[in-house]
């Protein structure tokens, strides 16, 4: 889902596409925030989004399922921030 939605924003176009992103000029950050066990942790979103945002990151997409920690989302945005 998340390369899908990638490439949406950052596809480029010419006539011979059928498809043209938001914009050409977006570049993408892959963050992995998924264990071998497919499990993620707040810690680990926490430490990705920040990573990412210390790296000049100004619009981060959270296509993800991460069940059991729904409700520490926003603390979890505004330490990975800070």
């Amino acid at each position: 889902h998340g390369t899908q939605v990638a490439s949406v924003i950052a596809s480029s176009s010419s006539e011979y596409e059928l498809v043209k992103g938001v914009t050409n000029q977006a570049r993408i950050m892959p963050l992995k925030i998924y264990d071998r066990g497919f499990s993620v942790s707040a810690s680990t979103l926490k430490d990705a989004i920040a990573y990412a945002a210390q790296r000049g990151v100004k619009i981060v997409n959270c296509s993800f399922v991460a069940a059991g920690f729904e409700d520490e989302y926003p603390e979890v945005l505004d330490e990975a921030l800070a």
